[in-house]
C-alpha cells in the first residue's frame, strides 16, 4: 500500500515537470536551461513531511524565466519611441528617418507664415497677371497636402496650398480670391546627431511654386 502511495506522488511530481517546463519551451519571449533536478532519497514508508520535501525540492531547482527585453529609444522626454497607433516599438533607424521627416516639415511650414514667403506668392501671382498689392494682402494659407522626401541630410518638402488673397487693392472679407498651388521647399544639414542644429530652408522660389487653379 505504501509503495502505492509513493509511486502516485512520484507521478505527480513528474507531472508538475513536465507542465512547468512545457510552458517555459512554448513561450518564445522566455529563455531558460532544463536543469537536471535531482529528487530527495524516498524511503519504503512516505509521510506528508516527506511529501512536503519532495514539491519544494522540485520547486526550489526550477530556474528563474529569464526575459529577452528589446532595446526602445526615448524620446526628448525620455518616453518609449513608438508608432502612433502604439503597435511596436521603432528601431534606431526608423526614429531617426521620422525624426528627420518631421523636422523637415516643421522648418518648411515655419516658412509659410514669414513675410518673405509671402513675398514670393505675390510675385508668383503677377506672373500670371494677378494683381495682388502688397504680401500684407495675403490674407490666409491653408495646407492641404504634404508630401516629405528625405535623402541624407537633405529633403524636399511639397505643399499643396489654398491661398486667400485679395486683389485690386480690394480689402472686404467678400473680396477674397483664392487659388490653389505647389510649393517645394528645399532643406538642408538635417543631421540627427547634431539635433538638426544648422537645418534651414535654402529654396522656396521660381519653379518652386506651381499653379494648380484659381477658384471662381
Amino acid at each position: 500500500m505504501e509503495d502505492t502511495k509513493l509511486l502516485t506522488w512520484l507521478i505527480i511530481v513528474t507531472l508538475v515537470i513536465s507542465v512547468i517546463f512545457g510552458f517555459l519551451l512554448l513561450n518564445k519571449k522566455i529563455v531558460a536551461e532544463v536543469p537536471s533536478i535531482e529528487l530527495p532519497p524516498v524511503t519504503a514508508t512516505i509521510s506528508d513531511q516527506d511529501k512536503t520535501d519532495i514539491v519544494n525540492s522540485v520547486v526550489a531547482q526550477i530556474p528563474e524565466p529569464v526575459v529577452n527585453t528589446p532595446i526602445v529609444y526615448e524620446d526628448e522626454n525620455g518616453e518609449p519611441v513608438q508608432t502612433n497607433d502604439g503597435s511596436y516599438t521603432l528601431n534606431k533607424g526608423e526614429y531617426e528617418a521620422e525624426q528627420t521627416e518631421a523636422k523637415a516639415e516643421e522648418l518648411a511650414l515655419e516658412e509659410l507664415s514669414t513675410k518673405d514667403f509671402k513675398k514670393e506668392l505675390v510675385n508668383f501671382f503677377e506672373l500670371h497677371e494677378v494683381d495682388v498689392e502688397s504680401y500684407r494682402d495675403i490674407e490666409e494659407v491653408v495646407v492641404k497636402d504634404t508630401n516629405v522626401d528625405v535623402d541624407n541630410e537633405d529633403a524636399t518638402v511639397e505643399f499643396e496650398l489654398k491661398i486667400s488673397y485679395f486683389e485690386d487693392g480690394d480689402d472686404d472679407e467678400e473680396d477674397l480670391v483664392k487659388a490653389k498651388i505647389l510649393v517645394t521647399f528645399e532643406i538642408e544639414d538635417l543631421n540627427f546627431d547634431e539635433e538638426f542644429e544648422d537645418a534651414e530652408v535654402v529654396e522656396y522660389c521660381g519653379n518652386s511654386f506651381e499653379l494648380i487653379k484659381f477658384y471662381d
